[in-house]
């Protein structure tokens, strides 16, 4: 996996036990990441999610390699606890989400886009919600 330092673009992927991860990020600072293979959790700005959650992750971007084999309800967390401008990520990783609709749920008194339920139905469909740090999640 390359180092990424500056404004420089960067990819690259490793593999082990039968799991691919491959990023890439982009001059503006947008990070992409695939991950294939039997994963039940990735530490630090990416995770995957198999069961209904609610996110907690605060101070940093998250990427959320959904996993819809089954429904799935992701609620964000408080607006007004979140930094201003932290970005998520939902992704549809496995193509089922025609099937079994993502359903990103705003915390109690927060929208998204002034609604407080969005959902993700287009298999490998992707929505990057950014944070105002008020009561809005925005998508980009």
């Amino acid at each position: 996996m390359p180092v990424i330092s500056g404004s420089q673009i960067a990819s690259g992927s490793i593999s082990q036990n039968q799991v691919k991860i491959s990023g890439s990020l982009s001059e503006t600072g947008e990070v992409v990441v695939s991950v294939e293979g039997a994963v039940s959790a990735i530490a630090g700005d990416y995770s995957i999610v198999q069961n209904s959650t609610t996110l907690d992750i605060i101070k940093a971007g998250l990427f959320v390699a959904a996993d819809a084999s089954t429904p799935l309800t992701i609620t964000l967390p408080k607006a007004s606890n979140v930094f201003k401008g932290v970005k998520y990520t939902v992704k549809d990783v496995n193509g089922l989400s025609r099937v079994n609709p993502i359903v990103i749920n705003a915390a109690s008194g927060d929208t998204i886009d002034d609604k407080l339920t969005i959902s993700l139905t287009s298999n490998y469909e992707s929505i990057t919600l950014v944070c105002n740090n008020v009561n809005k999640w925005h998508i980009a």
